[in-house]
């Protein structure tokens, strides 16, 4: 037997809403963003438990872009040019 997936629905569109809430990837959901969407849309849960879940979804996503940034400028200088390892050079 499935689990209901409404729960899980309701709360990954909740967070795709209030990321665009976030000043950049890397910052947090504004807390005050998070009240306001729960005023607004509610949920089953308490509020503690909505901002846990959502608090815990950010935590995620964040690790996540830092990454990503990571990866993406891997062996860049501050020029933003690739640095060439090239052992034949000292």
């Amino acid at each position: 037997m499935c689990p209901d997936t409404s729960a899980f629905i309701y709360y990954i569109d909740a967070f795709k809403e209030l990321i665009s809430c976030k000043t950049s990837e890397t910052a947090s959901i504004p807390f005050t963003s998070i009240v306001e969407y729960f005023k607004i849309y509610g949920a089953e849960d308490s509020f503690d438990d909505f901002l846990y879940i959502m608090r815990q979804m950010d935590m995620t996503y964040i690790q996540f872009e830092n990454e990503r940034i990571k990866k993406s400028q891997g062996n860049k200088n501050g020029s933003g040019k690739r640095i060439k390892n090239n052992p034949s050079k000292g």
